[in-house]
């Protein structure tokens, strides 16, 4: 029952933030409050902290050349079927000039899931890191899919893929989209 009621405030709290409702509506504070006295926000709280934390070794892996710190953030398919140390210097050569700030999270929270039986299958993540600038002058935007949990084949859990875009349009990924 319990389940049910999470699923239904859930699909109540998506549907009134498309409706254009925000939390500081009386409606939709309700629900949230609810949420959070039953430990739905610590979920989305670990999600955030995953997105950090793979976000900042994106950034000090490219700014200092680190190619094992970032190689060991990919899961273990992506490891056995690419180079990714290759592809994590060819990305390095990508970026014209230092990293000198470090842009903007953005997107932190979950993109996805999957539940069966009231237990989560699949949690995928797919921030980005936007206005990243160089010594250079150079603006990049950095987008990464990782899932944190797939049940239906573990090899996938961590980073998939992740891809650097330039401002003039090119782009470079580390990885591949699955």
């Amino acid at each position: 029952m319990k389940k049910k009621v999470i699923v239904v405030l859930l699909f109540f709290v998506l549907t009134m933030s498309l409706s254009g409702c925000s939390p500081a509506d009386p409606s939709v504070q309700g629900a949230m409050d609810f949420l959070v006295d039953i430990g739905i926000p610590e979920a989305q709280n670990e999600t955030i902290q995953k997105s950090e934390m793979y976000a900042q070794v994106i950034i000090d892996s490219l700014k200092n050349s680190r190619t094992k710190d970032l190689c060991n953030l990919f899961c273990e398919k992506i490891k056995t079927s690419h180079n990714i140390d290759d592809e994590i210097l060819k990305a390095v050569e990508f970026i014209d000039g230092n990293i000198i700030n470090d842009g903007e999270l953005e997107h932190l929270s979950e993109a996805g899931s999957a539940w069966r039986d009231g237990e989560k299958i699949d949690s995928h993540i797919c921030p980005q890191i936007k206005q990243v600038e160089t010594d250079s002058g150079k603006i990049y935007n950095i987008s990464f899919f990782a899932y944190i949990i797939y049940e239906e084949d573990t090899s996938y859990a961590g980073i998939t893929r992740i891809t650097i875009f330039a401002e003039d349009g090119t782009s470079c990924m580390i990885g591949e989209v699955v």
